[in-house]
């Protein structure tokens, strides 16, 4: 039996998580735990954020970061913004991240403390760089956009067709290939 009710836009989605289970946890690491209303409510934000930054429909935001909430937020809010969430293992060796980032056509990467130097090396100058953790300076604190509204609405496409996400393959046959998914 195919539940069609269940097949709605992703903003729609949490938004509806957010009234029915608001305080449940939805997301948990060692460094914070996110309920159903915060996660509706950071990733609408960071989504208004990469929006009024010039992110838009179709653009890539890469995530070069470990396993932690912020991976999941961003993962979520860059198809909220119309953009495709591009997310690359941050153990591939540097010349592997310099290439998935260039393919992509990165308009924006978000990183962690960990990888901050190292993907600031690797991207153009004219990438933004969003950081988790402490921001250097150039680059944008994650915590401050999660933190505050943007003056800039979240798009919040309705088009459960168009592009939301690329994975690379490992490029085991040659160089690793952005295969583009849907929601």
């Amino acid at each position: 039996m195919l539940r069609t009710e269940l097949i709605r836009p992703l903003h729609e989605l949490l938004d509806g998580h957010g009234r029915a289970r608001g305080g449940d946890v939805a997301l948990a690491d060692d460094q914070r735990v996110v309920s159903w209303s915060e996660l509706a409510t950071t990733t609408r934000r960071l989504a208004g954020h990469l929006a009024a930054r010039g992110v838009g429909s179709g653009d890539r935001v890469a995530m070069v970061m470990g396993n932690a909430v912020e991976t999941v937020e961003t993962y979520v809010a860059a198809p909220r913004a119309g953009a495709v969430a591009v997310c690359l293992n941050p153990d591939a060796a540097p010349a592997e991240l310099e290439y998935m980032l260039a393919d992509s056509g990165a308009r924006l990467v978000v990183t962690d403390d960990a990888h901050a130097e190292l993907v600031a090396g690797l991207v153009a100058p004219e990438v933004p760089v969003i950081q988790v953790g402490v921001a250097r300076p150039g680059r944008c604190s994650y915590a401050e956009l999660i933190g505050s509204d943007s003056g800039t609405a979240a798009p919040d496409p309705a088009d459960l067709d168009a592009t939301a996400f690329m994975l690379y393959t490992s490029g085991t046959t040659g160089r690793p290939k952005g295969v583009e998914l849907s929601l």
